[in-house]
């Protein structure tokens, strides 16, 4: 009787999206339907009925575990990317236990992603700290800016100059699971927000690799996403589970 409780339980749980499992389990091929203010914005904008948002197709989906340094898992991280016929957006679930906070995400223009090596060379220095002596190091010995001096971002149809700050102390550290290579894969995250008014308060910086098969630094670095985004609730959302 138990076990059958138990089971009830944690199917309900995969179809209730105020419950983590919901979004552990929601697989690539769903739908979201966005009703945020710039979701209704871009319907206006695009034509489309008038208030009906959007409609998006879960097309990626990548599920980060970060841990204290005793190895527990302090947070997950479940980003999925959902994709229309013209934008790409990153809808991300962040749970803490059975806390759940919900984000969109999306790459501002001029930023493509690469190791830290590439994003030197393209002038985004700004992300990291300088080091001891900038004549002599090695892009994976630079650390993250906790106060970085980002240039103006496109933010609600005008230019703006954020002031970022660090959420955390430093990095939260973890990993993920990638399919494709057979294995698990270092992640670090930095967070930041701005206490200025913004349509785009958060700022994520997503470090994905820069070890080499025997856990030492890779020269370059990681794989660096940088995404600008907004917090988000479920009464601004439709999701369709395939």
């Amino acid at each position: 009787m138990f076990w059958k409780r138990r089971r009830r339980e944690e199917s309900a749980a995969q179809y209730n999206q105020d419950q983590p499992e919901f979004w552990r389990r929601l697989p690539t091929g769903s739908s979201v339907a966005l009703r945020d203010f710039q979701a209704l914005e871009e319907s206006d904008m695009a034509g489309t009925v008038s208030g009906g948002g959007i409609n998006y197709e879960v097309t990626g989906k990548r599920h980060f575990h970060f841990r204290s340094q005793g190895g527990s898992v302090v947070a997950e991280y479940l980003l999925f990317d959902i994709s229309d016929a013209e934008t790409t957006y990153v809808l991300t679930a962040v749970l803490t236990g059975e806390h759940i906070e919900l984000r969109v995400y999306f790459q501002p223009d001029g930023f493509q992603p690469g190791n830290r090596g590439v994003l030197l060379d393209h002038g985004f220095a700004w992300l990291f700290l300088e080091p001891p002596n900038p004549d002599s190091f090695m892009p994976y010995d630079l650390e993250f800016a906790p106060h970085p001096d980002v240039p103006p971002v496109r933010d609600g149809g005008e230019e703006k100059q954020l002031d970022f700050r660090a959420v955390h102390d430093g990095p939260l550290y973890g990993d993920f699971h990638d399919e494709r290579a057979g294995m698990q894969v270092p992640v670090l995250v930095m967070e930041y927000r701005t206490d200025q008014p913004a349509s785009n308060p958060l700022l994520l910086v997503l470090e994905e690799g820069g070890l080499d098969a025997d856990g030492e630094p890779v020269p370059d670095g990681g794989f660096v996403t940088l995404l600008l985004g907004s917090p988000i609730d479920l009464s601004q959302m439709d999701i369709y589970p395939a």
